[in-house]
Order: structure tokens, then C-alpha cells, then sequence
């Protein structure tokens, strides 16, 4: 194994393991309201969130705003079921993380998948992902955050 790769191994770690110890709370009640809006799933606290196919988010491109968030849901993909949130490297608030997988894991229980992935391991992964994007690593794959059954057990701190 390279430099390079035992380094970035070492740094995922580290970062997973930083990010299990923030375990801040958020009031639901006050931080998410379901909109009225037909075209969005959600609020959050400085947006909305659309949740649909690759096709449905382009239709909508044109309303959306820069706090808005999107997200394809893949989640009926029999090889893996997914939710990409795009362009999640914007969201550097871990509160505003926490809101946001919220609102998934709500989506989740509201119209039923294959989809199966827990929020402590949506939080670290996504933490990760920003990490290796601002750190410069691959941002192509690192720019948008997919929460993909497979990588569930890769987030996952066993005891």
C-alpha cells in the first residue's frame, strides 16, 4: 500500500471517529415544518428540500434557490438502493446535517423502501465526504454525498 493511500485511510478514520463524538440534538418541531408547497417534500431551517428522480430535479432547476437541497432518490435501485444529496459539500453546519438526514429518514418512513441506512452512519459519512472535498481529495466523488445501503456497515463503529 502507497503513502498516499495508508494517509487517507488514516484520515477517514480519524475523521469518523471525531464525528461520532458530536452527537448534538435538534428539535424537530421547531427545525422542520412540512410545506405547503407542491413541489418541495420539506423545510428545513435555511431552505427547501426536493426529493425525486434525476428527471423531476432538473424540471424544477429553475425555482430552486441556493439553500435549497437536492436530492435523487435512487432508492428503488435493486443492486443498491440510494439517496444522493447533491452538492452536499455546501453544508458545513453539522446541525443543518442532522435537519436534513432528518428529513430522509421521515421520507424513508413515509413512502417505504429497500433503502435501509441508520443517521449515525448518514452523519459520519457525510462528514467524511466534506472533509475529503475541502481537504482536496477526489472531489469529484466527494462533492455529492450518496447514502448507499452498501456503505452503511462501512460507517458503522462496532463495539
Amino acid at each position: 500500500m502507497n503513502k498516499r493511500v495508508k494517509k487517507v485511510i488514516t484520515i477517514v478514520t480519524l475523521a469518523v471517529l471525531l464525528s461520532s463524538l458530536n452527537h448534538t440534538t435538534i428539535d424537530e418541531k421547531e427545525k422542520q415544518e412540512e410545506v405547503i408547497d407542491d413541489d418541495c417534500y420539506a423545510r428545513y431551517s435555511k431552505g427547501k428540500v426536493y426529493i425525486g428522480s434525476k428527471k423531476y430535479l432538473k424540471s424544477i432547476i429553475n425555482q430552486v434557490t441556493i439553500n435549497d437541497i437536492l436530492v435523487i432518490d435512487q432508492r428503488n435501485n435493486d443492486e443498491d438502493p440510494n439517496m444522493k444529496i447533491i452538492s452536499s459539500y455546501r453544508i458545513t453546519d453539522s446541525n443543518i446535517r442532522n435537519e436534513i438526514i432528518k428529513i430522509l429518514l421521515r421520507y424513508e418512513k413515509e413512502y417505504p423502501s429497500k433503502w435501509k441506512r441508520s443517521f449515525v452512519t448518514m452523519k459520519r459519512e457525510w462528514f467524511v465526504h466534506n472533509f475529503l472535498y475541502y481537504a482536496r481529495y477526489q472531489r469529484h466523488r466527494t462533492k455529492d454525498v450518496d447514502f448507499n445501503n452498501d456503505d452503511e456497515s462501512i460507517y458503522r463503529i462496532r463495539k
